[in-house]
């Protein structure tokens, strides 16, 4: 019999799929990530004693210096904040911050789930603007980008492979972090410059990871961009520079890249206000229409 919690987060899935499009919203056991602006929207299902919650949450800033007046300044907004609140998580002397909100999944419904989603979502895109450039720190999408891959790369170099896909330089290579925590990192190496194509965290035995690392290499050198999907979480990939890197070799790369730029460029418009969310769905179903089922 299908477990209640999964039950649960098949539901999440189908309405997460008609706010955003299903090319928007990656899952991962009972956790979806949707992409939105310099932010990701988190929805995660839940069970708490008996009852089942759903939370929502994205990150407004990462890495922020923490100071008093920072934290009087989000007290004094969570006073005008409707539905959801910011909240904090301490590391050493800088602060990551969130805004989020969560309901009991009795009350969830389409229109509740939207509602919720897209505040969440584009109060983090505006105030993560606002205090990044009054007290510092950094967006989701830069701390993605930049700052995650020195955790996963300070350990002990294991293994170091060179790729050459269609004219792109890869480096392949698996770290061990610590004893039992591993990782697997691509890099796109052009002019100098080192861009993060996979940055993967792994727990278990050397031979699991190596396991990976070379399924991964296999996807690489195939155009696979249906098998690193199912290894790799959107998290842990730079999915349009992945499907850049092989749309030469893989009509589904190339057909996918081209979706991924539109529904971003969409996304953004939407942000902004310059499109409704009717108009923003509409040609998403439109996008989605063109790519077809791949």
């Amino acid at each position: 019999m299908e477990d209640i919690l999964e039950r649960a987060c098949r539901l999440v899935e189908s309405y997460l799929s008609k706010i955003f499009g299903s090319l928007r919203v990656y899952r991962d056991n009972h956790k979806f990530l949707i992409p939105w602006g310099f932010s990701a929207i988190n929805v995660f299902v839940y069970r708490r004693g008996e009852e089942l919650f759903v939370g929502i949450n994205a990150p407004v800033a990462l890495r922020v210096p923490g100071n008093k007046e920072l934290l009087q300044f989000l007290l004094t907004e969570n006073n005008s904040l409707v539905g959801c609140a910011f909240s904090v998580e301490f590391e050493s002397d800088v602060l990551d911050i969130l805004v989020g909100t969560k309901l009991r999944f009795t009350d969830l419904s389409r229109d509740s789930l939207e509602y919720l989603t897209l505040s969440v979502g584009n109060l983090a895109n505006e105030y993560g603007e606002e205090i990044i450039a009054v007290f510092g720190g950094m967006t989701f999408k830069e701390y993605i980008d930049r700052e995650s891959i020195k955790e996963n790369t300070k350990g002990e170099k294991l293994i170091h492979d060179t790729l050459e896909i269609d004219g792109f330089n890869i480096l392949l290579e698996m770290y061990m972090i610590r004893d039992g925590v591993y990782s697997v990192v691509g890099k796109l190496v052009k002019d100098g410059v080192e861009n993060i194509l996979i940055n993967a965290k792994r727990q278990g035995e050397p031979s699991s990871v190596f396991e990976t690392l070379e399924r991964v290499k296999n996807a690489l050198l195939k155009g696979d961009i249906k098998t690193l999907r199912n290894l790799l979480t959107n998290y842990e990939m730079n999915l349009p520079l992945l499907c850049e890197v092989l749309s030469r070799r893989s009509e589904h790369a190339s057909r996918l890249k081209s979706a991924e730029d539109r529904i971003n460029e969409l996304s953004n418009r939407f942000i902004k206000g310059e499109i409704s969310h009717k108009e923003y769905k509409k040609r998403l179903s439109d996008i989605e229409r063109l790519l077809g089922s791949d």
